[in-house]
């Protein structure tokens, strides 16, 4: 039998934490996957969130810095990085004193709050991406169709033909 929840005993109501950020982080990711030209790479380097004491120094020590943006793209030599943040999400100082330096150091800095905004800034880019999230046709992959979902094909940009 497991115990009950103390927070339906005393009749409190607990909001549950919204992950909207790290759902975003992750479709973004899967639509870099499909949509980036074979010459462009993106990477998403695990930073800031909850971590333990020791957990936090080991990735200090590690060389990681405060404030770095959550992607970033290589494409043709050229350094893109993407801040993802939730509808209401806000830059924090860390973050825009990390940008200033970036676009100093001649990368380009975006903020996107959607997969359409990053496909959108890429394209602005310059970056000849492979697929689109405002097309509403389904992708082929492996010579078979399915459905896309948010992700869908562009086109002529398929997979595995």
């Amino acid at each position: 039998m497991s115990a009950p929840n103390i927070h339906a005993v005393w009749g409190r109501h607990v909001a549950q934490r919204r992950h909207d950020e790290d759902d975003l982080l992750h479709v973004t990711m899967q639509y870099l996957k499909l949509a980036l030209p074979p010459d462009a790479i993106a990477h998403h380097s695990p930073g800031e969130g909850k971590r333990s004491k020791g957990a936090q120094v080991a990735l200090s020590r590690s060389g990681y810095c405060k404030g770095w943006p959550d992607i970033e793209v290589i494409h043709r030599g050229r350094a893109l990085f993407i801040e993802l943040k939730a509808a209401r999400g806000v830059v924090s100082a860390a973050q825009k004193e990390t940008h200033r330096r970036l676009i100093y150091a001649g990368a380009e800095v975006m903020l996107c709050r959607s997969v359409g905004e990053v496909e959108q800034s890429l394209r602005e880019c310059g970056v000849h991406l492979r697929a689109s999230v405002m097309d509403a046709r389904p992708m082929r992959v492996a010579g078979a169709w399915r459905d896309g979902g948010d992700l869908r094909g562009a086109g002529t940009a398929t997979v595995g033909e």
